[in-house]
């Protein structure tokens, strides 16, 4: 075999390889999304809508996370206004 015929040989290889990581990956991102889509164009596109639909779902989470903390934060302040009001009658 030439050093040419080698390099193809190698460069063969490691182009194989590459093709099966990605189709690997491909695999793996079609798991995780919901349908069944095996196209890889369809499957990216349904991935950047997922990711899409989970980031508006996470901004909603978080919205709601900080009025709970705020409400908290609310009655937090009632309960020691309460708690002042027992100690000045309980005196």
């Amino acid at each position: 075999m030439t050093k040419a015929e080698i390099r193809k040989e190698n460069h063969n290889k490691v182009e194989r390889k590459r093709r099966e990581a990605i189709n690997q990956a491909m695999d793996d991102l079609s798991a995780l999304l919901p349908g069944n889509e095996k196209s890889k164009s369809r499957v990216l596109g349904r991935a950047v809508e997922y990711i899409k639909l989970l980031m508006k779902e996470n901004t909603g989470l978080r919205q709601q996370v900080e009025q709970h903390c705020e409400a908290n934060h609310q009655y937090q302040i009632e309960i020691a206004s309460l708690k002042a009001q027992l100690n000045i009658q309980a005196q």
